[in-house]
């Protein structure tokens, strides 16, 4: 009996089953790096099918089954996020914040009927960050595992692991460059306005046109935990609202970068959030809700209603969902006996009417009647 022919090395772009926390799942071969002595890819970078870019991992051959599998969905449909793209658009033109906003509401559903150049833009970020860059971070006294590629300066790019000063957020190669850097950098909370304050929880408004190498900085570490939204280079047209937790070191207070969100100064959408951002340390602490909820009350004091940028990550998703309910719900539950209108809660809440809708109608307490949604 003939041998049989051994499989090839699993190749870039194909789908494979590979054994993920004790069992087989789908998973794109997204890159190869190294070589065994037989001449196979010594690791590969995997893509769950179905699970978000976070979960993405370097894998050892041992687990990766070379028999290629089908995969409809790995030929999803490029949607652009709202990010402002790198790269002009043609020589001159460069994709501004308002049309790319346009393409999303215009052009979300119609995959086939977009621009072929914000198309080409897209698949040449999703070809930029397809690998995330750097795997760990040290920040304050935490080591961190990143989940996403961010644009560090090109001398950086090599660079697994990154020190951070978790005060001016400067990022360095070397251990010892942080220990140096720590004695000299006299910051020890966010530059800008302090504009909440209760017990160790601080807010801080940041003008990205006044602080720009700290915001700048501050996109650069959000975007290893963010998939869809950060500005890293046009930050002056933004406010950052740094959320921080004080604790009392050498007789001294000091203030703990734990998350924020960013804002446009003047959204035409009437946005309220741009990005937000808990750091991983800090999650499933409140802290999230808490950034969420001062959104909120900032578009009641501006006397408007507000919305969250698209597309959210699906933690912002859950985060925001939740917010909506416990708001809502709450509402309702107080004015039992008096009739609501949709527009009523939005005003009441700054909730924008979609978002109440679709938050109710996730309850099942909406319904469509006599051509128009009432509340069940």
């Amino acid at each position: 009996m003939a041998p049989k022919e051994a499989l090839e090395a699993p190749k870039v772009g194909s789908t494979h089953m590979v054994k993920w926390k004790g069992a087989p799942h789908k998973a794109r071969i997204v890159e190869v790096r190294g070589q065994l002595r037989n001449g196979d890819p010594a690791e590969y970078y995997v893509h769950y099918i179905g699970q978000d870019r976070r979960l993405d991992e370097w894998v050892l051959p041992d687990v990766v089954d070379k028999r290629p599998v089908s995969d409809a969905s790995s030929a999803a449909t490029i949607v652009i996020e709202e990010t402002l793209p790198a790269a002009p658009v043609a020589e001159g033109q460069k994709v501004t914040r308002n049309m790319k906003r346009k393409f999303d509401e215009m052009n979300f559903h119609k995959p086939g009927e977009v621009d072929p150049k914000l198309l080409d833009l897209e698949r040449e970020r999703e070809e930029a960050t397809k690998v995330r860059n750097v795997e760990t971070i040290y920040f304050g006294k935490y080591k961190i595992g990143t989940w996403y590629f961010s644009p560090y300066p090109d001398e950086y790019k090599d660079q697994k692991t990154l020190y951070l000063c978790e005060f001016c957020l400067k990022y360095m190669r070397l251990p010892d460059s942080l220990v140096q850097h720590r004695q000299t950098c006299k910051q020890r909370r966010p530059p800008g306005t302090m504009v909440y304050h209760k017990d160790t929880i601080k807010i801080y408004e940041v003008d990205g046109k006044d602080e720009k190498l700290y915001c700048q900085n501050l996109c650069l570490l959000s975007k290893l935990f963010l998939d869809h939204k950060t500005v890293y280079y046009d930050i002056e047209p933004f406010y950052f609202y740094v959320l921080t937790e004080t604790e009392k070191s050498k007789g001294r207070e000091v203030d703990h970068l734990v998350g924020y969100f960013s804002k446009e100064k003047h959204s035409l959408d009437d946005y309220n959030l741009a990005c937000i951002l808990t750091l991983p340390p800090f999650q499933r602490r409140g802290f999230g809700r808490m950034l969420i909820e001062f959104s909120y009350e900032a578009s009641k004091i501006e006397g408007k209603i507000g919305s969250p940028e698209r597309p959210l990550s699906d933690l912002g998703m859950v985060g925001y969902r939740s917010y909506w309910q416990s708001v809502l719900l709450s509402l309702l539950k107080t004015s039992q006996g008096c009739s609501m209108s949709l527009k009523q809660l939005s005003g009441t809440t700054s909730i924008r009417v979609e978002d109440v809708v679709s938050t109710l109608s996730s309850m099942e307490m909406i319904r469509y009647w006599k051509g128009e949604n009432m509340i069940w």
